[in-house]
């Protein structure tokens, strides 16, 4: 059994969608729908269940996508009529109606480039990318791939760009180039650790162990299913609990242990039929074919052996029958990559049945297909693809490095800006304390003067003092006195008659007393003059 199916991670675009979009989660969803009002919220909210709905139950999927158009177009809001495509797309690939989402992906992302969103043109890219894969047309398929990875790239959005790096490796995988995949697996995966997506680092070990089962590490293989298929059953991801089981299988197939290869396609094969899902249905079917083929052709006898307890002839009249219905449902989806490989199987089943003609027309049908999936001029355009993105990864380098180169050069720039400014602002502040501590030396001589003249001022006014102090003393003793005495004699003075003896008396003392006043007066002038010039 070689065909086996990648896990596949499409995008919604515009909304935030909760990691374990379970039942749990639908239930929260569908509580909160008839307390919402008509508004652009309600439109998210409605969107958000037809996304959840995708890969669990896409009529009802449907149901909702077409309810967030209904009230898009009502409210005229052009972002809710894009999601409403989008969600609508992803639930119509899940049908397997490849055209219906092609078109519903094309009439979003016109909105889009309208509106100028591109990381939601690059969710449109990406799913685009995934539909024509499941066409087989690899060509277009990472044509769109790419589309998103550079917008991704450009924005930084590591996620998402390691979603489309994990889908270019599925691409590379269903070629079966299985370096190439597990280049991109591996880069997808380096980057799911670094921002500890749980759920994203279950697919890429679901996807590295198609890689392991392919080149033969079997026990490894299993390890890295099982180790998934726990993962996204505690995240409750159905769409991906069938890949793993599907995957499981077909290494249990390898390692010829039929019976438990049987148990694990049977329970992926339900899970398709109970959502409906028209290429995983196909693809279990014809995995089941090719299973009983391979159990009933069996003839070495391996420690591992566990076959499937039936006869050959029962085996290989079940093997056409799954084959049939397989290649019946992949003409029907127009799903040609798994329809190759089924139709190799269906061919060699008709030939052990004996019915030889059958068997040639299924083995054209397989050299039909082949030849148009794995033509010279598909593989010749793949690597034009491959030359080109990676001339764009180098013109992007180059165009770092050249911003790397400006971004030193702005530094050193600022650098030496910084540097300059600094010893402005120094040489500032030293010219400032200069002028301040010259002030303060100009401040000191005034404040040492003014003191200076103060104190010669007081001692001036003390001088003055001391001399209006003697000139006070002078008069109220030295004149005082004297004009007493004067007053006195002049009293006794006999105006009535000149020659009594008393008026001689009198006359030489006024003239005594007068030598004596005269001297206190002369000391009062000096004493006057002194203080006039101390002023």
């Amino acid at each position: 059994m070689k065909y086996c199916l990648a896990l596949l991670l499409v995008f919604s675009t515009g909304i935030l969608h909760a990691k374990n979009q379970g039942q749990l989660y639908i239930d929260s969803l569908l509580k909160e729908l008839p307390k919402s009002k008509e508004d652009t919220n309600k439109i998210k909210l409605v969107d958000n269940l037809s996304y959840t709905y995708y890969n669990i139950n896409p009529d009802e999927g449907l149901k909702y996508g077409n309810m967030a158009m209904e009230l898009s177009i009502k409210l005229k809001w052009e972002k809710g009529i894009a999601l409403s495509h989008c969600e609508l797309a992803l639930n119509y690939e899940t049908k397997s109606d490849h055209r219906t989402a092609i078109d519903h992906d094309l009439k979003s992302l016109a909105i889009y480039e309208h509106l100028g969103d591109k990381k939601s043109m690059a969710a449109i890219y990406a799913n685009i990318a995934l539909i024509y894969l499941t066409l087989g047309d690899f060509i277009t398929s990472l044509e769109y791939n790419y589309k998103a990875l550079n917008i991704y790239e450009a924005f930084n959005a590591k996620r998402s760009a390691a979603i489309v790096q994990e889908n270019i490796g599925s691409n590379y995988f269903q070629q079966k180039k299985y370096t190439k995949a597990f280049e991109y697996y591996s880069y997808a995966l380096k980057t799911n650790k670094e921002i500890a997506d749980e759920a994203a680092i279950a697919r890429n070990y679901g996807n590295i162990g198609m890689i392991l089962d392919a080149n033969g590490k079997y026990t490894e293989a299993l390890h890295n299913h099982f180790e998934s298929l726990k993962t996204n059953k505690k995240i409750g991801s159905k769409k991906n609990i069938q890949v793993n089981l599907a995957n499981i299988g077909i290494v249990y197939s390898h390692i010829h242990d039929y019976a438990n290869a049987l148990k694990f396609q049977l329970q992926a094969l339900q899970i398709s039929e109970k959502m409906g899902m028209k290429t995983a249905i196909a693809i279990d079917l014809g995995n089941i074919g090719e299973l009983y083929y391979t159990n009933a052709t069996d003839t070495t006898n391996r420690p591992t052996s566990n076959p499937i307890p039936i006869s050959k002839k029962a085996a290989i009249t079940k093997a056409i029958d799954y084959l049939e219905k397989a290649i019946s449902i992949c003409k029907e989806i127009n799903f040609p990559a798994p329809m190759q490989e089924f139709s190799k199987y269906l061919s060699d089943a008709y030939y052990t049945s004996g019915n030889y003609k059958k068997a040639f027309d299924n083995f054209k049908q397989y050299t039909i297909t082949k030849d148009s999936l794995f033509s010279l001029q598909t593989n010749l355009e793949i690597n034009k693809l491959e030359n080109k993105r990676e001339i764009e990864i180098k013109d992007q380098q180059i165009l770092i490095g050249k911003l790397q180169l400006k971004e030193k050069q702005n530094e050193r720039l600022l650098y030496i800006t910084g540097i300059a400014l600094m010893v402005l602002l120094i040489c500032i502040a030293i010219r400032l304390l200069y002028q301040y501590r010259r002030s303060n030396r100009a401040l000191l001589r005034e404040k040492k003067e003014l003191l200076s003249n103060i104190e010669m001022n007081i001692k001036k006014i003390k001088k003055q003092t001391e001399i209006l102090e003697d000139i006070a003393h002078i008069q109220s003793h030295d004149v005082r006195g004297p004009v007493a005495t004067i007053l006195g004699l002049t009293a006794i003075f006999n105006k009535e008659d000149p020659t009594d003896p008393i008026n001689k008396v009198a006359l030489e003392g006024i003239a005594t007393i007068t030598e004596k006043l005269d001297e206190a007066i002369k000391a009062v002038i000096k004493k006057e003059n002194s203080l006039k010039s101390d002023q």
